[in-house]
């Protein structure tokens, strides 16, 4: 597989008949407001202000420097041309279709097949552009721009520039953060120009191997229940998984690597592991600084929630995810967003990711206060926005003056003077969550052990801790002698299937000390999971938890000592 890219074939004089076109369209086919509303979107604009006169008058700015913008575009950029069989395009029109009728994208979508190229000439002009968001996942090991998994996104999801400069302004830090790839690409889906796209990276293996990671597991958070309390409090039950589930289970060293993971994260979410023992506790102490820098909340959010387990340190590390950033003003100056995590701020309660968090806004201020950062940013915004603006010529700069601002008022705690009038993050862009709460996975929360009597049978005591029942399939055991044997167990027969909350007790002979359960609940594929009799999944790693007396004396100490900044 090749990848190409276009060279520009348009002169200067066919951009300027193309603009003319647009225009004449805009005044004479009178679009309904939900249909300006899109193109507007799909064209880069975003508003910075509040005021619906503001609003107007930056539209107009935005509209008379269009044609000079998209004059002076960068056209050479990669090319996917994307074929699907009308009938497999059904089958993803009607996962869109239920989408828009449900008001959320469902967590389980339909894969087809499909074919991307890339030859041909691409259309000059945008023509119909559907852009909805798609994925792919190459097979034969095929790859395009080192990414076998990868999703095709409209750049105003993303907010277009936004995401790359969070990740420009880690790296300006020094600050090593996993962040996935984003790139401007052209797209043809069944030969209609789709315009300029943002090509993102998925959370796999490519991901890990392009940020210099050892082979290993990303997580993230599921919610199993959420409560609303009488004063309107909430309490949300999460639980921890691993991303690629399947060829994890069938890794013997990455399933140990997600079983010590899970129960990690599980152990913080239940106060029984400082944030420090869980996390690699100097970059979460950056990305969290990042974030409140840039007032980056929704990667705060649950749902945007990664994390990469290195099994080199045995800690988590924090991952880039849809940060969301915003070049609005009356956004992005901000109170600290992390405050209003209950999460984040479990987080830095911790003294050493506190330190780490006030080091990394010293170290951006005063790359701020030089002008060195705003130098790096401006730079790097223009070189990306001289393609974006092939597609979109309506997106605006962000100004780093406001990122200045916000970085002195967080060092300084908002205390003094324009900083003390910057209010907290507005209570409509998120649910305010009040207490959170983790629930293990069934296979961790279940338990093979002995007896003090090591010649009595062991038991597997088994706990369904998921929403779904739980299917048990088949059960073999490995002996003393490491001889895998299938299991006759008397008054079982299999497949067992157990409810949610449901709790079985299955007497396992004594000469059994590793057992295969090939189960699943019912919406995943059926995979072995490994019990060790008698082991902990934490146990091939020095930890003790550490209970709240130690965090509370532990805390106060490197507050006392350490604490650079008054957040």
């Amino acid at each position: 597989m090749k990848l190409d890219k276009t060279e520009s074939k348009t002169s200067k004089t066919e951009k300027w008949l193309s603009i003319i076109g647009i225009c004449l369209l805009v005044v004479f086919v009178l679009p309904s407001p939900t249909f300006v509303t899109t193109s507007l979107l799909h064209l880069g604009f975003v508003s910075h202000h509040e005021s619906a006169k503001d609003k107007l008058i930056q539209l107009g700015q935005e509209l008379a420097a269009s044609p000079k913008r998209y004059l002076a575009s960068d056209s050479d950029m990669p090319l996917l041309k994307v074929d699907v069989s009308y009938q497999d395009w059904q089958v993803l029109a009607q996962d869109r279709a239920l989408a828009f009728e449900t008001g959320m994208i469902a967590e389980k979508r339909n894969m087809v097949n499909g074919v991307i190229h890339f030859r041909g000439d691409a259309l000059e002009h945008i023509v119909g552009a559907k852009r909805w968001s798609l994925r792919f996942d190459l097979k034969n090991n095929k790859s395009i721009l080192n990414n076998r998994r990868f999703a095709l996104l409209s750049s105003n999801v993303r907010i277009h520039q936004g995401p790359y400069l969070f990740d420009q302004t880690l790296q300006k830090s020094g600050f090593d953060i996993v962040s996935p790839q984003m790139n401007p690409v052209k797209v043809v889906v069944n030969g209609v120009n789709w315009g300029v796209m943002l090509m993102e990276e998925t959370f796999g293996q490519d991901l890990l191997s392009f940020n210099n990671r050892k082979h290993g597991l990303v997580v993230r958070l599921d919610i199993l229940k959420e409560m609303t309390d009488s004063q309107g409090g909430i309490t949300r039950t999460f639980q921890p998984r691993a991303i690629q589930r399947t060829s994890i289970l069938r890794d013997p060293e990455l399933n140990k690597h997600r079983m010590v993971a899970l129960s990690l994260i599980s152990d913080f979410f239940e106060g029984k592991r400082l944030a420090s023992d869980v996390f690699d506790y100097e970059k979460l102490g950056q990305y969290l600084a990042t974030i409140d820098v840039w007032s980056a909340w929704h990667a705060l959010s649950w749902n945007n929630w990664r994390r990469y387990y290195n099994p080199i340190t045995a800690k988590l590390e924090p991952i880039q995810s849809d940060v969301a950033v915003t070049p609005a003003k009356h956004y992005w100056l901000t109170q600290a967003v992390s405050k209003e995590f209950p999460v984040a701020k479990k987080m830095l309660s911790d003294a050493k990711v506190k330190a780490a968090y006030d080091n990394a806004l010293a170290v951006m201020l005063n790359q701020l206060n030089t002008g060195e950062m705003q130098s790096y940013l401006k730079e790097k915004q223009s070189a990306r926005l001289s393609k974006l603006h092939y597609g979109m010529p309506l997106i605006n700069d962000f100004d780093f003056e406001i990122m200045h601002k916000q970085t002195h008022c967080l060092t300084s705690g908002y205390e003094q003077g324009e900083c003390k009038r910057i209010s907290k993050l507005d209570t409509q862009l998120h649910l305010h969550l009040t207490h959170f709460r983790a629930v293990k996975n069934w296979d961790l929360a279940s338990r093979f052990s002995s007896t003090k009597n090591k010649k009595e049978p062991s038991y597997l005591d088994l706990v369904n801790t998921s929403l779904e029942d739980l299917h048990i399939h088949a059960i073999e055991g490995i002996n003393h002698l490491e001889f895998k044997e299938e299991l006759e167990i008397d008054g079982l027969e299999l497949p067992l299937v157990l409810k949610p909350n449901e709790q079985r007790q299955i007497r396992i002979s004594s000469h059994i000390t590793d057992l295969i359960l090939h189960a699943a609940v019912t919406s995943k594929k059926i995979v072995p999971f490994y019990f060790k009799r008698d082991l902990d999944p934490l146990a091939p790693i020095p930890r003790t938890p550490i209970n709240q007396e130690r965090i509370s004396e532990k805390t106060l100490e490197f507050d006392n000592n350490i604490s650079i900044v008054n957040r």
